[in-house]
């Protein structure tokens, strides 16, 4: 990818997607938190190595993103999750697409090594 992204000479922008539990692990959840901070480090280390040729490299870390069977396989641990997230909801698909839609876009042409977190504020709530 290095390589690649050195000799195309043509700029571009990486969005690698995290987690939130990159930034803040949850109990027992010790060996995805450990591969989340590794790949938003990986991405920070890649948005300086290929800073040089016009390449932004960043990530989304989404908190719990609603998916079909979700309420199903997990009903106590979604009613928990809305009512302590500020914004009183579970994510959505498209606002993980929103935000990696502005990432790779020119309105954020100055923005690379960046995490965009998109958790409705879970981040913001202690021990969550």
């Amino acid at each position: 990818t290095r390589d690649f992204a050195r000799a195309s000479g043509l700029g571009g922008s990486v969005v690698n997607i995290c987690s939130i539990e990159a930034l803040s692990p949850a109990k027992a959840h010790s060996h995805y938190a450990a591969t989340k901070a590794g790949l938003l480090h990986f991405t920070r280390a890649a948005a300086l190595e290929l800073g040089p040729q016009k390449i932004r490299v960043n990530a989304i870390c989404p908190g719990l993103i609603n998916r079909e069977g979700l309420s199903d396989d997990w009903p106590e641990g979604i009613a928990r999750w809305q009512k302590s997230v500020p914004l009183g909801r579970l994510g959505e698909a498209a606002d993980v697409a929103d935000a990696a839609l502005y990432l790779a876009s020119e309105a954020a042409r100055f923005v690379t090594g960046a995490c965009l977190t998109v958790d409705g504020g879970m981040e913001c709530v202690p021990g969550w």
